[in-house]
């Protein structure tokens, strides 16, 4: 939908417009151009507390110029390109999800996450090939149980996508040749029935890699978790209540190991937290480095 108006003479309640989905079906979008907006703005907008999103697919946005672009309400958005310099980027309600192209920098002039697992992450990518989530943002905001991160965005671990073997993928993004193993980075993963420890690797001052996979069970029943993600976040300033992540795939087989954050930030104020750890050990999983 997509409605030009004057804004002196306008007085409608624009959040009565809707392109919600019907049951079990994504949100469409709405585009807003007020006489007094150079661009408009986008908003997708789900008006739903709950999306089952092994049944919808994202909604698929161009990376087009928007005075203000919003995803609110438990929306799945899936961005196509590269955003403008200095867009106005605002995820907002309970769920609402963007996700953004990898290996190219995003440099916008506001980024607002809040909402309870509202979140901005990178998009997977179809050939096995990591790429890194990577923001530059005058100013960022994530808000309680809000979340920027590059989860499972790491190596490919054991029959996970195009990765058919059994080991998990590592540095190179190679196969490790490992069965019975959780994935390294910084550390080592867990190593089980005699077998190897997956290499660690990487430059703890400047993070550039992304997290081993771990490797499946020999049975196929479970797949190995994916490796975290890399995340590259430059920030004038940051509010941070939320989360950073690039945290490794736990799986019933052997987990993924966690990836990098890199942050050059000016200002950082909040009471949230930054991660980058491998995937938690229980009676099921093993952890990783």
């Amino acid at each position: 939908m997509a409605i030009t108006y004057d804004t002196a003479s306008s007085t409608f309640d624009w959040s009565k417009v809707s392109t919600k989905g019907g049951d079990r079906a994504g949100p469409g979008t709405v585009y807003l151009k007020g006489s007094q907006q150079q661009y408009g703005s986008l908003s997708v907008d789900y008006k739903s507390s709950w999306m089952d999103r092994t049944i919808v697919k994202a909604t698929q946005v161009p990376a087009g110029r928007y005075d203000r672009f919003e995803v609110r309400n438990n929306a799945w958005v899936e961005v196509v390109g590269l955003l403008p310099e200095g867009s106005a980027v605002e995820v907002s309600g309970a769920g609402s999800s963007l996700m953004l192209q990898g290996g190219v920098t995003h440099k916008l002039s506001t980024l607002k996450v809040t909402g309870t697992s509202a979140s901005v992450s990178v998009q997977p990518s179809a050939d096995g090939q990591p790429l890194p989530l990577q923001l530059e943002v005058a100013s960022v905001e994530v808000g309680t149980g809000a979340s920027i991160n590059a989860n499972a965005a790491g190596y490919l671990g054991g029959r996970r996508g195009v990765n058919g073997a059994q080991s998990g993928r590592t540095t190179g993004n190679v196969s490790t040749g490992r069965t019975d193993v959780g994935g390294s980075y910084g550390g080592h993963g867990r190593a089980q029935n005699g077998a190897s420890v997956v290499p660690v690797y990487g430059d703890p001052l400047s993070p550039s890699d992304f997290g081993s996979g771990g490797s499946a069970q020999s049975n196929a029943s479970s797949k190995g978790g994916n490796g975290g993600g890399l995340l590259l976040l430059t920030v004038d300033s940051l509010k941070l209540d939320g989360a950073l992540q690039a945290n490794g795939e736990h799986s019933y087989a052997y987990g993924g190991a966690g990836g990098g954050i890199r942050l050059d930030v000016r200002s950082v104020t909040g009471s949230g937290f930054i991660s980058a750890e491998g995937s938690p050990y229980d009676s099921l999983g093993y952890g990783t480095g």
